[in-house]
């Protein structure tokens, strides 16, 4: 399943609500639920997950990982977890997937 296209609407820097917001984020099982010390590998897709091609980086640790999933939730965009794969959408519309490697 791809994440939402839609965007949901997240409170500014400078609003009481952010620090809550933030926290949530944080506290996201699409965000924690990831071994740190994995090593993954990104894919990228174009036309909203039909067709996936490496995105050419070098294997990341499951942290890296938490940081993008928590980047695209606190702007607002979504993020799927399937075990432990995630896919997360981009501002411009385009996806990246997370796998572990062997």
């Amino acid at each position: 399943m791809n994440p939402s296209t839609t965007r949901r609407l997240v409170p500014t820097q400078s609003s009481r609500d952010y620090a809550d917001h933030h926290r949530t984020v944080h506290a996201d099982p699409r965000v924690t639920d990831l071994d740190e010390d994995a090593r993954y590998i990104d894919h990228i897709s174009h036309d909203n997950g039909r067709t996936w091609q490496p995105a050419g980086q070098p294997t990341v640790c499951g942290g890296h990982v938490q940081a993008e999933a928590a980047s695209a939730l606190l702007r607002g965009w979504d993020v799927t977890a399937d075990g432990t794969t995630r896919t997360i959408r981009h501002g411009d519309g385009s996806l990246t997937r997370w796998t572990i490697t062997t």
